[in-house]
């Protein structure tokens, strides 16, 4: 069985430790408005490495805090795993792996989906960026996970 907690901190501190300000989109302000690009990496991740099947969850919070604001998560067998829910100013913690979270009860679901099979080599020729640093970060977080994570 995989150890989450384990991987959401070696995805976590492989985007920290990596210099983003060349990063092209929100990279550059990790981790506010990179939670697709982290959930892609994670769903990536244990789709390939453990053969699971996560899912890709886009949720959004509504007219009473002003726009539309958005926040995506990874969710595999009943446990979510968020590495970016620190860019919203009522969420301190950088990662959450829980199988209930308060915090994000107050999120509307708006898609549920099977994690897509994109790899990071392929996402940085995809936006005509290979120079990119997806897969670089990619490189990190699975020399973090195989040195801290795998038994």
């Amino acid at each position: 069985m995989v150890n989450l907690i384990c991987v959401a901190n070696a995805c976590r501190d492989a985007f920290d430790r990596t210099d983003l300000s060349s990063a092209p989109g929100f990279l550059p302000k990790f981790p506010t408005g990179c939670c697709g690009w982290a959930c892609r990496m994670i769903g990536y991740y244990l789709k390939t490495e453990h053969k699971v099947e996560p899912f890709h969850v886009c949720a959004s919070r509504g007219a009473h805090e002003g726009p539309d604001v958005g926040h995506e998560w990874i969710e595999l067998t009943g446990t979510i795993i968020d590495i970016t829910a620190d860019q919203f100013p009522d969420q301190s913690l950088s990662v959450i792996v829980s199988e209930s979270s308060k915090w994000h009860q107050s999120w509307q679901i708006n898609t549920r989906e099977n994690v897509l099979l994109f790899s990071m080599s392929e996402y940085d020729r995809y936006i005509g960026r290979e120079d990119h640093p997806t897969s670089k970060i990619y490189e990190k977080f699975i020399r973090n996970v195989n040195k801290n994570c795998v038994t």
